[in-house]
């Protein structure tokens, strides 16, 4: 019998579905761990969905085979908040507990807890840019385990999340092209022209640089809630992705509202001429849009402010801040609808990028990603399984060396297989834009272009092979 690819709960054509862009089931509130014994942070709910199982059962597997560690069959799924550090939080609660956490060396979104009467529990920490997930299952045998850390009760410093990416055990699967970017100088790439000033040391930021000045006028500056763009009194400000994101909402208005009052409205007073677009003028490409003239609460004077996002583009919401509204159009264009040259503002969101230097690397930064495609029989509807793909980078940065781990599981859900494999070799900082990894794919060194993005909680770390068909990590620090 034929089979069909398709998306079992649409109906469609094939599509992989990554673990970041599934919906969540959600539980009751608050959320608790029964393997565990204790109530997660608020915020936090469980899940049910097929598909994310699936994927956490086989991530769960492919984890647990790295730490010789055989598991069961109970298996929790916790959606956690996107605000603070959740992993550090959930190993703080589970040692108040009476639990001993343990993270794997090699892998330290991993780690195994134990406790006097109680089986011993595995633990998987994911996450992207979009969600933080916690995955728990029981332990039934252990072998040789690897190099492990047992966890301090002090809360560990966590970054936001990444981007998913697919990263095969043979050498990362290509993602872009990184042979059309501009030569790596002493500034980044920029989204205008090859050349710029450096970038400009940070304050008391743990990493050297918070600020990066681009050649066209326009200045970066990293901040705790967003990016801060500025020319002359021109301002944009890029939000850092929030947990009300994570909502669905059909109702293009209702959706900008909201966002219009959760990062505008706190900031400003007397608003007026407020106009929230209620249509979809994108097209196929829906984008939200507010403007309104209002007075800025900090500085006192009248500005014209427009929210806008842009999901097809990778847009975060962005503010932008004028003097007055033709002052924005002579700068961005006037806003017509469908017919708005979208690039214009599009552009701001290239410049969340920031300088490396040595002393940011040192520790253990991941990169995880899992994805999961039904397959039912084109004749009868009927399931005939599913086909997963998953898998993580890790890269342990120390003293000029580094150890790059990956791991990857693919093929259908019953046979899936697994596949391991490990660099090591010096690590240069060639520049403040560039990296370079001896030993690396095929025994060769590998130059990476290299720069932070700024994200809630902290900063992810985006590698782009600087070669034909290049990928991308983007990756978080871990410890």
């Amino acid at each position: 019998m034929r089979l069909s690819l398709v998306q079992l709960c649409v109906g469609f054509a094939l599509v992989m579905l990554p673990m970041s862009t599934l919906p969540a089931q959600a539980g009751t509130a608050p959320a608790r761990s029964t393997a565990l014994g204790v109530t997660l942070p608020t915020g936090t709910t469980s899940s049910s969905n097929f598909f994310y199982r699936e994927a956490a059962r086989y991530t769960l597997k492919l984890d647990a085979t790295r730490q010789s560690v055989t598991l069961g069959a109970s298996l929790e799924l916790f959606r956690l908040p996107m605000t603070g550090a959740p992993q550090s939080e959930i190993v703080t609660m589970m040692r108040d507990a009476g639990w001993t956490v343990t993270i794997a060396d090699s892998t330290p979104t991993v780690a195994i807890a134990e406790k006097a009467g109680t089986p011993a529990v595995f633990l998987s920490f994911t996450s992207s840019k979009r969600d933080r997930w916690l995955y728990t299952a029981d332990i039934v045998a252990r072998g040789q385990t690897p190099a492990s850390t047992p966890a301090d009760a002090t809360p560990q410093r966590q970054v936001s999340a990444p981007p998913v990416s697919q990263v095969p055990a043979t050498g990362p699967t290509s993602r872009s092209n990184a042979a059309s970017q501009p030569a790596a100088t002493m500034s980044p790439p920029p989204p205008t022209s090859p050349s710029q000033p450096p970038a400009t040391p940070a304050g008391r930021s743990t990493f050297a640089f918070s600020t990066t000045k681009f050649d066209d006028g326009w200045t970066s500056n990293i901040g705790d809630s967003w990016v801060e763009i500025v020319k002359g009194d021109l301002r944009v400000i890029q939000h850092y992705k929030r947990e009300e994101e994570n909502q669905y909402m059909s109702v293009v208005e209702e959706q900008t509202r909201l966002f219009w009052n959760l990062l505008v409205a706190p900031r400003y007073r007397d608003v007026a001429e407020l106009y929230i677009e209620r249509n979809n003028p994108g097209g196929y490409e829906p984008i939200n849009y507010a403007e309104a003239t209002a007075t800025d609460a900090a500085t006192g004077r009248r500005v014209f402010v427009v929210l806008f996002y842009h999901p097809n583009r990778k847009s975060r919401w962005m503010e932008f801040i004028t003097p007055d509204k033709a002052t924005f159009e002579r700068e961005f264009g006037a806003y017509r609808n469908s017919s708005t040259d979208w690039a214009r503002w599009l552009v701001m969101t290239s410049r969340n990028r920031f300088a490396v230097s040595v002393g940011d690397f040192t520790g253990t930064w991941s990169d995880n990603f899992a994805s999961g495609t039904s397959m039912v029989f084109s004749a009868t509807g009927r399931s005939a399984g599913m086909l997963y793909a998953g898998g993580s980078t890790n890269v342990r940065f120390e003293q000029g060396s580094y150890v790059m781990d990956i791991a990857s599981a693919e093929g259908m859900v019953g046979s899936v297989r697994t596949r391991n494999v490990t660099y090591t070799g010096a690590f240069t900082v060639v520049d403040n834009w560039t990296v370079a990894f001896a030993n690396n794919f095929q025994g060769r060194t590998r130059r990476f272009t290299a720069s932070f993005e700024g994200v809630k909680g902290g900063r992810v770390l985006n590698l782009m092979l600087d070669e034909p068909n290049g990928y991308t990590l983007h990756l978080v620090r871990n410890r």
